[in-house]
């Protein structure tokens, strides 16, 4: 119902061949010029959808495009439209909103209709889509703004225009009947006959007026005025027939469109044979109606599967089987007309009892599901415009570097500048560098002093108990009055254990390692005595040096010796030692 506008590698022999396909591929692409590629889009988008893109992706990526034209809003057009008859629609919906994003972008002078904002055939399209979606108010939405422009067209362009709004109007009444609104569809139709009036008194009857007339007979048929839709199914038969042989517009409508448009009327009527049980007769005329169009018609499964519909009505099991099966083969089926055709298999296997096939085809319908969970579903058209327009842009800034040689000139301006930049900064990283190793070396020496000044306390404290206790020991061997005797032990003692000297060796023990103590804190939560035993250990003193320093026993260094090693977590094989100097 949308109409025809001008938009539209392993060895060496292995490589030879490949080259060799890609030649003669690349020749037939490009031996074809653009208009040649889009006569072909549209001569098969209506039977052999896969043909019909081929041809258009063909066009999309010729080389012809080297700026934005209305060419390229054209293809973008037929393809979101091919995919409309496939009712692919997220990918209809990403392509016409690419046509129209790009037909924006287009200059005024590029235009083919001047004052138009938006092309309102895409916007039919769109809305198309959303009333397939069941978005029955945004499709409404689009189809209001579509007759808004196809009201701005010039006058040299009325017969578009008032082709356009029965169009329009036409999917306006379908989006009504839908929503079980059928006063305000009629009112429609009715718009439209008075448009087409004129034609049907210069004995014009063209596809347009018989699928006006099929509509007011659907929308009659599901209102219940059987009577009414009687009278505009021999008024569309009668308009087929006077179209074959009367047509005195010069714009003839091709033999293929006249069938396979009143194919849907007498399919739309045989569907009506159906509901009323008349399941003979509605094989008969889908039959008719089947034989009115090409096997690779989008139409064509849809009867098939309502012929197989009828032949379980009347118990002709064998024949149904059949013809489902046979429509299974069609490679084009849509997800839908593959549901429908599983479930009138299983309804038939059902009746056979045929349960394991009934099982089969289950599964069958559960991966279709499945699968289709899969596809990438569309939300919404401004999620889609987004897309598009970012598309645009890449494709605006990749044409104009076609276009610009400047471009080069700034790429050559860059790379100097680059290589200053790098010059610049390898010349900063050596004297960097150079600073950095003298402030080593000054971090160096200060570690080593303090190093030294770390050695020196705890060699005094060494020393100092070592001399404390030999004044301990003569006083032991001496005849000292007792009393005097055990003071002056216990004075000894208390200095050789002193905190005051202990003190003064963390806070340099700190100076020097910083972080080994608060390291220890947060991992192990050690006491001050296996604090400082790690201290001694990292400043790599024997148990002998550290039992004098600390002025407790070998025995007793060598048992916080292991257990430090257990409050460390250290397994048997490693070594306390390494673990500690290594922190």
């Amino acid at each position: 119902m949308i109409k025809k506008i001008c938009l539209s590698k392993t060895n060496f022999v292995m490589k030879k061949k490949l080259l060799l396909t890609f030649f003669l591929l690349a020749n037939t692409v490009f031996s074809q010029n653009l208009p040649s590629l889009v006569d072909s889009v549209v001569k098969y988008k209506g039977t052999n959808y896969q043909k019909a893109l081929d041809y258009s992706f063909m066009a999309l990526n010729q080389d012809s495009f080297e700026e934005v034209t209305y060419d390229l809003v054209y293809i973008n057009y037929l393809i979101g439209e091919i995919y409309y008859y496939q009712k692919i629609y997220d990918k209809s919906l990403q392509y016409l909103s690419q046509s129209l994003s790009i037909y924006e972008s287009l200059p005024l002078e590029k235009r083919k209709y001047k004052n138009i904002k938006k092309l309102p055939w895409v916007l039919v399209l769109l809305g198309g889509v959303y009333f397939e979606n069941g978005n029955f108010n945004k499709a409404e939405k689009f189809y209001k703004e579509a007759i808004e422009n196809f009201n701005l067209y010039e006058e040299k362009n009325r017969e578009e225009r008032i082709f356009g709004l029965n169009t329009t109007e036409l999917n306006l009444a379908l989006n009504n009947k839908r929503q079980l609104d059928f006063s305000q569809a009629e009112s429609y139709y009715k718009r439209i006959l008075e448009r087409q009036t004129q034609a049907i008194k210069n004995g014009n009857y063209d596809t347009n007026i018989i699928f006006t007339y099929k509509e007011i007979m659907d929308l009659y048929f599901i209102s219940g005025k059987d009577s009414l839709g009687l009278k505009y199914f021999d008024l569309s038969s009668e308009a087929y027939e006077k179209a074959k042989t009367n047509n005195t517009n010069p714009k003839k409508t091709t033999t293929n469109e006249l069938k396979s448009t009143y194919s849907q009327v007498v399919s739309r009527y045989a569907e009506y044979l159906k509901n009323k049980k008349q399941f003979k007769k509605a094989i008969e005329y889908f039959e008719v109606a089947k034989n009115l169009i090409d096997q690779f018609s989008y139409d064509f499964s849809d009867i098939n599967i309502s012929i197989s519909e009828c032949l379980i009505a009347i118990n002709d099991y064998d024949e149904a089987e059949e013809l489902y099966l046979e429509t299974l083969k069609n490679k084009d089926l849509s997800f839908e007309n593959k549901i429908r055709n599983f479930k009138g298999l299983a309804k038939l296997y059902s009746i056979q009892k045929r349960n394991k096939d009934v099982i089969n085809i289950s599964r069958s319908i559960i991966k279709l599901y499945s699968d289709k969970g899969n596809v990438i579903n569309f939300n919404d058209l401004e999620n889609q415009m987004i897309i598009a327009l970012n598309e645009r842009q890449i494709n605006e800034a990749k044409l104009k570097n076609y276009r610009n040689n400047y471009f080069i000139t700034v790429f050559i301006l860059i790379f100097i500048i680059i290589i200053i930049v790098l010059v610049f900064n390898s010349n900063y990283q050596k004297v960097k560098n150079s600073k950095l190793e003298a402030e080593k070396k000054q971090i160096s020496i200060k570690l080593e002093g303090k190093n030294r000044e770390l050695v020196s306390k705890a060699n005094f404290i060494l020393q100092r108990n070592e001399y404390l206790k030999n004044i301990k020991s003569k006083l032991d061997k001496s005849n000292a009055n007792e009393q005097v005797f055990k003071r002056i032990s216990r004075e000894i003692s208390e200095l050789i254990n002193s905190e005051k000297s202990y003190n003064e060796f963390d806070k340099t023990f700190i100076n020097v390692y910083p972080e080994f103590y608060k390291y220890l804190n947060t991992e192990f939560k050690l006491s001050q005595t296996y604090h400082r035993l790690a201290a001694y250990i990292k400043m790599n003193q024997s148990n002998n040096e550290i039992a004098k320093m600390t002025g407790v026993s070998l025995r007793t260094i060598e048992t916080q010796r292991y257990r430090l090693s257990i409050k460390l977590n250290l397994d048997k094989n490693q070594d306390l030692d390494s673990f500690i100097k290594n922190l």
